[in-house]
């Protein structure tokens, strides 16, 4: 056994002053701090570390690849559900563009086209103010009164207090109409334009009569304005 090497007293005194300092500590608080003489013997180290002669690489956890993971029964039940959802969207968006049939019918003499929902039967019918009218079985198809025909209908229009049309129509057509598409002018006391717009009036006048019509206006004239109106339109249907 090699002999211990000897030191100078006062070089012995002070390492065995550092010792007992170190015993005390590690005595102290035994997690912080663990002293070992040169005779104890060196901890095993875990195989998986490095040997002393090398650096040390820190381990990462290991985790499966993306591509690993693709052949899992998750993976291939989520590629199930997507393809699924694509294929719903897709027909819902063809069902959507083509919802709608198209025709035509002749009426009263005048083209009409019709157009009918595949999904729901639902008929509806092109006006002659280019609006599409629903119509079920059995109704008559409305249509648009010729120009000739728009002179022979006439009477009185005011606005009232409460901002409502009050039109008292006289049909002298051979028409029965459905609606009327009026045209309002509102003129201030220097026959200045303040407002125009038209309205649709709803109507069920049969030919040589007359009826009253209304419509809300959402505005009240002030005193001293004008009210100018003229019939731009008109529907009827078959008697």
């Amino acid at each position: 056994m090699a002999e211990e090497p000897k030191h100078s007293p006062g070089l012995q005194a002070a390492i065995d002053s550092l010792r007992e300092l170190m015993e005390a500590i590690a005595r102290a608080n035994p997690t912080s701090i663990r002293f070992l003489d040169a005779e104890a013997p060196r901890a095993e180290r875990p195989s998986a570390l490095p040997s002393d002669s090398g650096p040390t690489v820190p381990t990462r956890p290991i985790t499966a690849s993306p591509a690993a993971t693709r052949g899992t029964p998750v993976f291939r039940r989520a590629e199930v559900l997507a393809g699924i959802a694509i294929a719903v969207v897709a027909l819902g968006t063809l069902v959507w563009l083509f919802r709608f049939r198209y025709d035509h019918a002749n009426v009263s003499g005048a083209e009409r086209f019709i157009r009918t929902n595949r999904i729901s039967g639902q008929s509806a019918v092109m006006t002659g103010s280019n609006r599409w009218t629903p119509v079920s079985e059995g109704d008559a198809l409305p249509y648009g009164v010729p120009s000739a025909d728009l002179a022979k209908i006439a009477g009185t229009l005011l606005v009232s207090e409460i901002g409502f049309i009050e039109a008292h129509i006289y049909n002298g057509s051979r028409h029965h109409l459905s609606s009327l598409v009026v045209d309002l002018t509102i003129r201030g006391a220097a026959r200045n334009i303040v407002l125009k717009r038209r309205y649709r009036l709803l109507a069920d006048i049969r030919p040589i009569t007359a009826a009253e019509c209304t419509a809300d206006v959402g505005f009240i004239p002030d005193p001293g304005q004008s009210v100018e109106w003229q019939i731009s339109s008109a529907e009827a249907v078959e008697p």
